[in-house]
């Protein structure tokens, strides 16, 4: 038979039968084609078009016959078994179908696909998934919005419609709108701006010492620059200190609050912060000059003197001012009440 010395470069990577191919190709004078397998002169890098299928494939002999091409009606599919060598360099797109995947690993660990709704990347194996990069970003299908970015040594955002809700820093987390949560663990005392925690605000706790974040209203007096922000709402209202570095809080132990009239009339006149001292209102009685004597309120008939015809029944000889008589009685003047633990927000 007549021979065609075809070279191909043995140096070239991505075909691990290229130097069968260089000796093999020279006994190669035809492509045969049809639908079974030519006979004849079968050596390493024959080349035969099978015809047996809906669309042809060319396929090449070593060790048997292996697919090289499909020849589709618009397109050609390049069929790759096993490559081998060094690695291989695709110049366009590779192109697979829906549910075909790239496969990686030795045991397939790490998978690449689409569904033809879904697309996937899935690690099955026993270490990490790693994406690696100075800076990440996940942007929507147009890449017109950003989702999520990830800063080497800075910031790592999330994004609601492009706009960076919740951002890190090096002192924290910025949260940009509102923060919802089921429950918060920990004691707050770092915790700034929060509203319902204002700084000034008093409150009781049923505990003998104050939580983080407040400190006893027992008069005491502070630091103007350790307790600035405290400092910023009460002022001087309840003691200047020394005028110029210490401030005075309010003394609430063994008080009763009350709310600032602030225009209503009920307790006319009073100053913001001023202290208020015990009162009660006016009790009374009455005494009757009559026969027999007869006393009302506070005032008790106790008895009285012979005398008289009548035996000393008619004239009264001794009264008695007793406010227990009227209304609940001690050394002072309360209300009911229940002492818990007065502190105010610093």
């Amino acid at each position: 038979m007549s021979t065609t010395s075809i070279v191909v470069d043995a140096a070239q990577t991505g075909l691990a039968y290229t130097a069968d191919l260089n000796n093999a190709l020279a006994a190669i004078n035809t492509c045969h084609s049809g639908t079974t397998a030519p006979t004849d002169e079968v050596v390493a890098g024959k080349l035969w078009l099978d015809t047996s299928g809906a669309h042809p494939v060319l396929k090449i002999y070593r060790n048997g016959w292996k697919s090289l091409f499909t020849l589709n009606t618009t397109t050609v599919d390049m069929n790759i078994n096993s490559i081998t060598s060094t690695g291989i360099t695709l110049t366009g797109d590779a192109s697979l179908g829906d549910s075909n995947k790239i496969k990686l690993g030795a045991g397939d660990d790490l998978q690449l696909y689409h569904d033809g709704t879904h697309s996937y990347i899935v690690d099955s194996g026993t270490g990490n998934l790693k994406i690696l990069g100075n800076q990440i970003e996940f942007n929507s299908a147009s890449n017109t919005e950003s989702m999520a970015t990830f800063v080497e040594n800075g910031a790592a955002s999330l994004f609601h419609n492009n706009i960076a809700k919740l951002a890190t820093s090096s002192t924290g987390v910025t949260v940009t709108g509102e923060l919802a949560a089921t429950t918060l663990v920990g004691d707050g005392s770092s915790l700034t701006g929060i509203v319902g925690v204002e700084t000034g605000i008093i409150s009781y706790f049923a505990a003998t010492t104050a939580p983080s974040g407040f400190i006893k209203a027992n008069g005491a007096t502070l630091s103007r620059t350790t307790y600035a922000n405290l400092f910023a709402v009460i002022g001087e209202t309840f003691g200047a200190g020394n005028g110029s570095t210490t401030f005075l809080i309010p003394d609430l132990r063994g008080e009763f609050l009350r709310g600032l009239d602030d225009g209503r009339g009920i307790d006319a006149s009073r100053v913001f912060g001023s202290a208020q001292g015990d009162a009660i209102r006016n009790i009374t009685g009455t005494l009757t000059a009559s026969k027999p004597p007869a006393a009302s309120g506070a005032f008790t008939v106790v008895g009285g003197q012979g005398g008289g015809s009548d035996g000393g029944q008619n004239t009264a000889s001794l009264y008695t001012f007793n406010a227990s008589n009227v209304v609940p009685t001690a050394a002072e003047n309360r209300p009911r009440n229940l002492a818990l633990l007065a502190c105010i927000k610093f």
